[in-house]
């Protein structure tokens, strides 16, 4: 072989290898990203009054007693549909979205309380598009 095709195949091998980890760094960049979002997101769930009224409302053990306002129902399904969003574009990882968030908005179509709320705002939430591709990429387990 000449030394040309030597240098040629020397380039082509140091541009694999930097292609390579191109790629690998871009994906760290993409799950500190997703990261980042979810834990924005978590403080903002957490952080809430008007989320957490409804968390309460819904809780098995201790549930309070003070019945959310249909404003603080609506927050609380918006918080759902911006998840629905993520999702739908894949900025998020369901399996994360399912184990931080998922649990109360399944209590909220599953529990007599949640029927509840459900009732004082006539299910209008069933229109909401981004709220039904979230329950589409995250079905609600009705056997809870």
């Amino acid at each position: 072989m000449e030394i040309g095709t030597w240098i040629d195949l020397g380039i082509l091998i140091v541009a694999i290898v930097a292609a390579a980890f191109s790629f690998r760094e871009i994906q760290s960049n993409n799950v500190a990203e997703r990261n980042k979002l979810l834990s924005q997101l978590n403080k903002r769930y957490l952080n809430s009054n008007d989320i957490q009224a409804v968390v309460k409302y819904l809780r098995q053990n201790a549930p309070s007693d003070v019945k959310p306002s249909p404003y603080q129902i609506d927050m609380f399904l918006r918080f759902f549909e911006e998840l629905g969003v993520y999702l739908k574009k894949k900025t998020l990882v369901p399996s994360d979205v399912k184990n931080f968030f998922h649990y109360y908005l399944e209590r909220f179509y599953t529990t007599n309380r949640g029927r509840l709320l459900r009732d004082s705002i006539n299910n209008e939430e069933l229109y909401w598009p981004y709220l039904n591709d979230y329950k589409s990429i995250l079905p609600i387990d009705m056997k809870l």
